[in-house]
């Protein structure tokens, strides 16, 4: 929850081109949330 919000006040903060409310941009962000969750790091933590 926290990495999708830093992400989008990211965003935002940096004025950057990009539309978070596009059907394109909202599956990328999607993809970026799970694949951040998946990293060895978080697996190891719920594996204990």
């Amino acid at each position: 929850k926290n990495f999708a919000k830093r992400f989008s006040d990211t965003v935002l903060l940096t004025e950057s081109n990009i539309n978070l409310h596009e059907r394109n941009n909202i599956i990328k962000y999607n993809s970026l949330c799970l694949k951040h969750f998946f990293i060895e790091y978080y697996c190891n933590e719920y594996n204990k």
